[in-house]
């Protein structure tokens, strides 16, 4: 009987002491303070830096989880899965829009089961004329898809800038309107 509590004393004092190292370990990473926001992304962000502290101190994967289910509310996750259905390319460059495609899709991860639905969500709400000479591709695989998407807009900027600089350069018209005096 003896041994056996000695043994769960030793445990206890074992699991104390790795307790200790991992919090000694844990304040050394320095991480981020949470600051009480409700924001959503605030929130996640700093999960973010959590969960790379746990993996630096390798906390079972079953901890993070209930780390993430006290500190995410479930609300938010709905809430970026909604806003990933809206989102669409509007007036911000294609780059811009497939970051934000990428950080809201794993909230809707069936809408982007697989290459090709991804790429068809990515493609319907580029904008218009992106989206015709995108489509006319047939592409099916998502990364092309955007890279496409790139070059067109690339062309459409460059020809958009080749007809400012025309429009600049055009003669302007001489005579009594033009604004000049004529003399005398």
């Amino acid at each position: 009987m003896q041994t056996i509590t000695e043994n769960n004393v030793a445990r206890m004092m074992e699991q104390r002491q790795g307790h200790q190292s991992n919090m000694t370990e844990f304040k050394r990473l320095s991480p981020p303070s949470f600051e009480g926001s409700i924001k959503p992304l605030v929130v996640e962000k700093w999960l973010i830096e959590m969960v790379k502290a746990f993996r630096v101190l390798r906390c079972a994967e079953e901890e993070n989880v209930a780390f993430y289910e006290k500190f995410f509310p479930t609300s938010a996750p709905l809430q970026k899965e909604r806003e990933f259905i809206k989102l669409e390319q509007g007036n911000i460059i294609v780059s811009q829009y497939k970051a934000e495609f990428a950080r809201l899709a794993r909230f809707a991860p069936t809408l982007v089961a697989d290459e090709d639905n991804k790429a068809r969500r990515f493609e319907e709400r580029l904008r218009p004329r992106i989206k015709t000479q995108v489509m006319a591709s047939e592409l099916t695989i998502y990364r092309a898809v955007v890279n496409k998407a790139v070059l067109i807009e690339r062309g459409l900027n460059e020809t958009q800038a080749n007809m400012e600089n025309r429009q600049k350069k055009k003669p302007r018209p001489t005579g009594p309107h033009s604004g000049h005096s004529s003399g005398g």
